[in-house]
């Protein structure tokens, strides 16, 4: 709980967050942990060229275990909690395009009219 707070107030987000101890939600929905997909070679390449760039990586938060072979994703709800679309992240880097964000709410909109 800890680390999701202290991760709203870096960011600024203002939307709700779920907080998933057990990571029962997580599994529900695909999400997985993989030592090879967290660290293949466009990875590494990757986190090498930001590093070479002297871009800031990022560093764990102070006092918050946290499990680095978690693979990400995003999901979509709605205000009512309606699961509208959900993306799998294929490396740590990997996020849904704004188009795809958009996409999602578009027709799931177009669903419930």
């Amino acid at each position: 709980m800890k680390g999701a707070h202290q991760w709203l107030q870096q960011t600024g987000c203002r939307f709700p967050m779920l907080v998933d101890h057990e990571r029962r939600m997580y599994r529900a929905l695909g999400f997985k942990r993989s030592v090879a997909q967290v660290w293949n070679i466009s990875t590494v390449s990757f986190y090498a060229g930001q590093a070479a760039k002297g871009v800031a990586l990022p560093r764990p938060m102070d006092d918050i275990e946290d499990d680095p072979h978690q693979m990400g994703g995003n999901c979509l709800v709605d205000e009512s909690g309606r699961l509208m679309a959900i993306y799998q992240s294929s490396t740590p880097a990997d996020r849904p395009s704004v188009e795809w964000l958009l996409n999602g709410i578009q027709v799931n909109d177009c669903a419930s009219s």
